[in-house]
């Protein structure tokens, strides 16, 4: 599945939407949900508002739920932070390589 996004010169294709990796007992992976939050944050290049931001982790298959805890962990953990409209990404964050190192807890 590949993610459009609409340009004023007509369609662009952006990279392919990655799905939440699941175990063998249907639950996702451990660090799946930091890693599609700050993949996500980052494809976002600047404040993505609470509500479009929760849409586009739905999309990759995390429950309203799970949504409301990584950002509740990803809060507290120093990992994004509020911005005029939206959340970002901070340094802390930014520093790591990818989602790599992201703990939970």
């Amino acid at each position: 599945m590949l993610i459009q996004r609409q340009s004023a010169g007509g369609v662009e294709l952006a990279t392919p939407a990655s799905r939440i990796k699941r175990g063998p007992a249907g639950r996702a992976t451990p660090g799946s949900g930091p890693a599609t939050l700050h993949a996500a944050l980052s494809a976002a290049g600047g404040p993505l508002p609470p509500k479009d931001l929760r849409a586009e982790l739905a999309k990759h298959g995390m429950s309203p739920k799970s949504i409301s805890g990584v950002l509740d962990r990803a809060k507290r953990d120093g990992i994004i932070k509020a911005s005029g409209d939206g959340y970002v990404l901070t340094a802390k964050a930014q520093r790591m390589n990818g989602a790599e190192g992201v703990e939970h807890g």
